[in-house]
C-alpha cells in the first residue's frame, strides 16, 4: 500500500473535483483515520496557513478529533479521527460560542455525537479569504464595521460518506489490520508496503484453507461452529474475501464440526505393553501403530518403553501412534584370537579370558599330517569376529596322528577324516592323502565361518569313495566409500533475509547481522523500526553454505532464521 509521508496507510482516495481529495486510511498503530488533501493555489497559501493555525488551537481540547494538519510546499492536508459511523450533531450554545471564539462559523464544523458528548470531527477549508476561520475574528480593542462585514458564507457541501455496506467491510478490514499478527520468516526486497488480499477458502477443508493463508504469509486462528455445511469444511472467514491485510495480520477460520464434538479421540496408554498388545489397543480408537524403534533395555524384549503422541492426548482418527520397545539387555560381546596354529592348551586359556566357560570349549582331534601333535588346525567361531559370550559355543579342531579307529571298526581299517571347519583348500589337501575324493557344495551363512560347515560321510566313517563337502562361502563386504571432497573455488553469492516486526512494538533500533558456515558475525543492516515493519533484504558473501541471520532490537535477540539460499543480486 501506498502511504503519505510513511506515516498513513491509504486505503482508499477520491478526488472531489474542487481541489480537495478524500482519502481513507489507518495511522501506523492501525487505526482508521480521515484524511482531506488540498490542492492549494499560490495566492491562497495564507489562508491556508491562518486554518492550519486555527486547528492546532483547536487540537489542545480533547473533544476535537484532529489528529495532524500540515501546511508545506507540496503538502497541505488535514488528518481527523474517523468518526463517520457516529450521528451528526447541531451546534449547541457552547459549542456557537467556543467556534465564535475562533472566527469559525459554527454551521462549517463537522460536529458529531458520540456518547452524550458532541465532538468536533472536521472542519473543512476553501479558498474564500473571508471563510477561511480566524479571517473574520475581532481583534482586541477594534470593531469591524458594518460596510465591511458580510454575511456568513454558504457551507461548503459535505464530505461524501461511503454506503452501509462500503463501511461494514471497511470496518471489517480495519479491526482485521490492527490484530494481533504472528512472527513471520521470509525473504523478499526492504519494504515496508507489502500487502496480500485474502483469498476465498470457503468450501476448503480447513487443514487446506489454513496452508493456502500461510503461504500468503497471513497467520491464522480458527473457530468451530455448528452448521449443516461438510464437516471439517470452512463456512467463513474473517476479514471475508478480497480485503487486503499486510503479512503477518490474523485471519480466523470459521469450520464446521461434526455436532456430537471434535472427531478426535484420547490416545490409550502403550507403556509395559507388548508390540501386539499396543496395536489392540490402538484398534478401538481407529489409531494405527506407526514405527517401532528397538533400543537396548532392562525391560523383556519387545516392550513398550514410551510413545508419541503421549497417552492422554487427543489425535483424530487414523492418526499413527509410534513406539519405543524394548530390545532386551545389552549382550555383553567379546572375540577370539587367531587361535590356529598354537598349542591347544594356550588356545583353551585364551577362550577363557574371552568370557567362554569351559564346558563351551570343544576340542576335536583331526588327522593332519603336516602339523604336530596337539596344535590348533581350524577354529570356529571366526577370529576377531564378535560374538555373544552367553551364545556361543567355542570348537578347536587339534592334529591327533594317533587318533584311533572308530569304535566297531577293524583295527587299522582307514576311516574319513574330520575336516569341518577346515578351510577348503586344506581338507581337500587332508582327504586327497585319505586316498578320498572331495564334491564340493557351497553355502552362504554370515553366522557361520568361512569354512567346511559340512561333511558327509560323517568323521570316521569307513572310508570310500569321496566326501561331500559343504563350504561356506561368507558374503564379501562391500568396500567402504571413500568421501571425496570437492573445492569451490569462491564466488559472490547473494543471500536474502526477512524479519517482520509484531504490531504492538514502540519504535525500536532494529540491527540484522549475518553469521556464515565457520565465519565471523556482520551487521548488514541498522534502522528503526515499530510493530508491523518488515525487515529484508539481500546480503552478499562469498564463504559458501547456509548463513544464519539475527534480529536484534534494542541489542536485545528478538530472531533468527538459518538461510540456505541464494537469490539474483539486488
Amino acid at each position: 500500500m501506498p502511504l503519505i509521508d510513511g506515516t498513513y496507510e491509504i486505503l482508499d482516495q477520491r478526488p472531489m473535483g474542487d481541489g480537495r481529495t478524500l482519502v481513507h486510511a489507518t495511522d501506523p498503530d492501525g487505526h482508521p483515520v480521515r484524511l482531506v488533501w488540498y490542492d492549494v493555489a499560490a495566492d491562497a497559501e495564507a489562508g491556508f496557513e491562518r486554518y492550519r493555525r486555527t486547528l492546532r488551537k483547536l487540537a489542545r481540547e480533547p473533544d476535537v478529533l484532529l489528529r495532524d494538519v500540515v501546511s508545506r510546499p507540496g503538502a497541505r492536508y488535514a488528518v481527523w479521527e474517523d468518526a463517520e459511523e457516529a450521528p451528526p450533531a447541531a451546534p449547541d450554545a457552547a459549542w456557537r460560542e467556543r467556534l465564535a471564539a475562533h472566527g469559525i462559523d459554527p454551521e462549517r464544523a463537522d460536529l458529531r455525537r458520540r456518547g452524550r458528548a458532541t465532538v468536533l470531527a472536521g472542519l473543512d477549508w476553501d479558498d474564500d479569504p473571508e471563510s477561511v476561520p480566524g479571517a473574520g475574528a475581532q481583534a482586541p480593542g477594534r470593531s469591524t464595521s458594518p460596510a465591511t462585514s458580510s454575511a456568513p458564507p454558504a457551507r461548503m457541501p459535505p464530505l461524501p460518506t461511503l454506503s452501509a455496506r462500503a463501511r461494514t467491510w471497511l470496518t471489517g478490514g480495519l479491526l482485521a489490520l490492527a490484530a494481533v499478527a504472528a512472527l513471520l520468516l521470509g525473504w523478499t526486497r526492504e519494504s515496508n508496503a507489502a500487502v496480500v488480499s485474502v483469498p476465498d477458502v470457503t468450501g476448503l477443508l480447513a487443514q487446506a484453507g489454513a496452508e493456502r493463508l500461510h503461504e500468503l504469509g497471513l497467520a491464522v486462528t480458527a473457530r468451530t461452529l455448528g452448521s449443516g455445511a461438510p464437516s471439517g469444511t470452512i463456512v467463513a472467514t474473517d476479514p471475508p474475501a478480497g480485503a487486503a491485510l499486510r503479512p503477518g495480520r490474523t485471519v480466523r477460520l470459521d469450520y464446521v464440526l461434526p455436532t456430537d464434538g471434535a472427531a478426535t479421540v484420547e490416545v490409550p496408554s502403550l507403556e509395559g505393553r507388548t508390540v501386539d498388545e499396543a496395536g489392540t489397543l490402538l484398534a478401538p480408537g481407529e489409531l494405527a501403530l506407526g514405527d517401532v524403534a528397538r533400543v537396548p533395555a532392562r525391560l523383556p524384549i519387545g516392550t513398550v518403553l514410551a510413545q508419541r503422541p503421549a497417552a492422554g492426548a487427543r489425535a483424530e482418527p487414523g492418526r499413527s501412534v509410534h513406539v519405543l520397545v524394548s530390545d532386551g539387555p545389552r549382550p555383553e560381546l567379546s572375540f577370539l584370537p587367531d587361535l590356529v596354529g598354537i598349542d591347544v592348551t594356550r588356545a583353551r586359556e585364551l577362550a577363557r579370558l574371552a568370557g567362554l566357560p569351559a564346558d563351551r570349549i570343544l576340542v576335536d582331534g583331526v588327522d593332519v599330517p603336516d602339523a604336530p601333535a596337539g596344535q590348533v588346525v581350524g577354529m570356529t567361531p571366526v577370529a576377531w569376529t564378535p560374538f555373544r559370550v552367553n551364545d556361543a559355543t567355542v570348537r578347536l579342531l587339534v592334529s591327533d596322528p594317533d587318533r584311533a579307529a572308530a569304535p566297531g571298526d577293524p583295527a587299522g581299517a582307514p576311516t574319513v577324516p574330520d575336516v569341518v571347519g577346515l578351510p577348503l583348500d586344506r581338507a581337500r589337501t587332508i582327504l586327497a592323502q585319505a586316498g578320498l575324493g572331495a564334491s564340493v557344495a557351497r553355502t552362504v551363512d554370515s553366522a557361520l565361518p568361512e569354512a567346511i560347515v559340512l561333511q558327509d560321510p560323517p568323521p570316521g566313517s569307513p572310508a570310500t569313495g569321496s566326501v561331500r563337502l559343504v563350504v561356506n562361502a561368507r558374503p564379501v563386504r562391500l568396500p567402504v566409500p571413500t568421501p571425496e571432497a570437492r573445492i569451490l573455488a569462491p564466488r559472490l553469492r547473494w543471500v536474502p533475509y526477512r524479519f517482520l516486526v509484531e504490531p504492538g512494538i514502540p519504535t525500536q533500533t532494529a540491527e540484522v547481522r549475518a553469521r556464515p558456515a565457520g565465519g565471523d558475525t556482520t551487521v548488514v543492516a541498522r534502522r528503526d523500526v515499530r510493530g508491523g515493519d518488515v525487515i529484508e533484504g539481500v546480503w552478499p558473501t562469498l564463504v559458501p553454505g547456509p548463513v544464519t541471520f539475527e534480529l536484534f532490537l534494542n541489542d536485545v535477540p528478538y530472531a533468527e532464521v538459518r538461510v540456505n539460499r541464494e537469490v539474483d543480486g539486488p
